[in-house]
């Protein structure tokens, strides 16, 4: 694996973490180290990062040469 793979891999776990625990499907004592005024704010990042990455202005892959 290259390291734009494994960069996808986190950005897209960490998207999905953080939806989930907005969303209230991963238990309380899982995300209690991440305080409760933060979290419109990350998943708001994730939001944009993910769009950023969708419409290509953020690469995620290694471009073709």
């Amino acid at each position: 694996m290259d390291r734009w793979s494994i960069t996808s891999i986190i950005v897209i776990i960490c998207f999905l973490f953080l939806l989930f625990a907005e969303l209230g499907l991963i238990p309380d004592y899982i995300i209690s180290f991440i305080p409760p005024e933060f979290r419109g704010t990350l998943i708001f990042i994730a939001f944009v990062i993910l769009a950023l990455a969708g419409i290509g202005i953020l690469p995620l892959s290694p471009k073709k040469k």
